[in-house]
């Protein structure tokens, strides 16, 4: 069957082949999946891989094994069950350390489960502690339905 203009309120679940179709409207803005873990963070979250399989909040400054717990994602794959959704890419919220983040700063995980600036040298030496660089310094209380809670946006690198 095939749908030219169709609008669909709600959440919408596609199975078979849709090879060369595509979905836009997409009303939130980065792409997640869940992973595992034994605990609920909240979105905004830095968490980080434990090793075995599971996401811990994040205790390490610059981990290369850092992730952000996300509510704004517009796709969300893999299985819920005991499982929190990652961002993998686009712009996520996320809470942040630095008093006088600025948009263009470079940030990674700090040891609060935050976000923090990178110094020069941390760039250059750790590049794959990387989170992203900050793309916004919200002045307004939601996005859509979810509430900004004092985050930050950033673009996932």
């Amino acid at each position: 069957m095939a749908l030219n203009s169709t609008t669909i309120y709600g959440n919408l679940t596609v199975t078979g082949d849709i090879k060369g179709r595509r979905v836009y409207g997409a009303v939130y803005n980065d792409y997640a999946e869940f992973r595992k873990s034994a605990y609920s963070y909240s979105a905004g979250n830095v968490v980080e891989e434990d090793g075995k399989g599971n996401m811990i909040l994040c205790k390490t400054n610059c981990s290369s094994l850092a992730h952000i717990v996300t509510d704004t994602y517009g796709m969300l794959i893999g299985d819920e069950e005991n499982s929190i959704p990652i961002a993998v890419s686009g712009r996520v919220l996320v809470y942040y350390q630095d008093d006088k983040v600025q948009v263009g700063q470079v940030v990674c995980s700090d040891n609060s489960g935050k976000v923090r600036t990178m110094s020069l040298e941390e760039k250059r030496n750790y590049p794959e502690c990387i989170l992203g660089v900050v793309s916004e310094i919200p002045d307004y209380e939601t996005w859509g339905e979810e509430p900004v809670k004092g985050r930050i946006w950033i673009n996932l690198k």
